[in-house]
This record gives structure tokens, C-alpha cells and sequence, in this order.
């Protein structure tokens, strides 16, 4: 029987094997888009939750990068860690502070209206890869 890797958590990132996704939808929710036979083929994503089932095995709840409305269930075994989650820094802007010439201290500074309006921070994290397209499938 396979171990768990301890550093399995909530909110991590996880890599799986193609093999463990076939019990878990995953083809259907792909529509064909990867071939599943292939030998190899491993899907990223992170940690949503985790609970332990009747039969007292380790359960996570997964979110895949390729499907991110969805969220699948998989066995602690078949997960692979691959680092933690990396947060999004907050972007602060210091130049709309405009500190007072006479005392110094930012006690007297004061912060502009645009400032004052909160922007969502997206906690995805974005990975760069390669796009190819099948010119044979592609319509012009």
C-alpha cells in the first residue's frame, strides 16, 4: 500500500497521475481534449480540503488547474506534493502618501481616495506554458 506524503495539506499544490483520474469523471469533464492512455500524462492543481472516509482512508477534495469550476475527489495515495501554494503579493502604492514636510512622521500623512477602494486579489495561481494548435483542426 502506498504512503501519503506528509506534507499533504489543505491548500496545497498537488500533481496526479492520469491513471487516478479515470474513476474521478475527469475524462468526461475533458472532453477529449488529452488522450489518458498516454503514458506520462499528470495534471496539476491544489488541495481544496481533506477528510477521512468510512473505511478510515485519507480523502482530498482537488481542484484541478484544467478544470477549475470542478472540484474532484481523490485518494491521499494517488497525490503527488509539489510545493506549497504561492499567495499573490498585495500591490501597495506609496506614492499616492503624501507626507507632511513640517513634523516627518507618517502619523500626519495622508492617504488619497483611490487608496481607499479595495481590488480583489485573485489567490489562482498562473502557470506560462507552451500553446500549440493543430492547423488541421483549426478552421480559417
Amino acid at each position: 500500500m502506498p504512503v501519503i506524503n506528509q506534507n499533504l495539506d489543505v491548500n496545497v499544490r498537488i500533481s496526479v497521475s492520469a491513471h487516478f483520474l479515470k474513476k474521478a469523471r475527469a475524462p468526461q469533464l475533458l472532453f477529449g481534449r488529452f488522450n489518458f492512455n498516454a503514458p506520462g500524462l499528470r495534471f496539476e492543481g491544489v488541495t481544496a480540503s481533506r477528510d477521512v472516509d468510512h473505511n478510515g482512508k485519507v480523502m482530498f477534495n482537488v481542484v484541478l488547474d484544467e478544470l477549475p469550476d470542478h472540484t474532484l475527489r481523490l485518494f491521499g495515495t494517488s497525490l503527488k506534493y509539489a510545493g506549497p501554494r504561492v499567495p499573490l503579493r498585495e500591490h501597495v502604492n506609496v506614492s499616492n502618501i503624501a507626507i507632511s514636510s513640517e513634523e516627518g512622521n507618517l502619523d500626519d500623512a495622508e492617504v488619497s481616495e483611490e487608496e481607499d477602494k479595495e481590488e480583489p486579489v485573485n489567490d489562482e495561481v498562473w502557470t506560462i506554458r507552451e500553446v500549440s494548435v493543430d492547423e488541421r483542426l483549426a478552421s480559417v
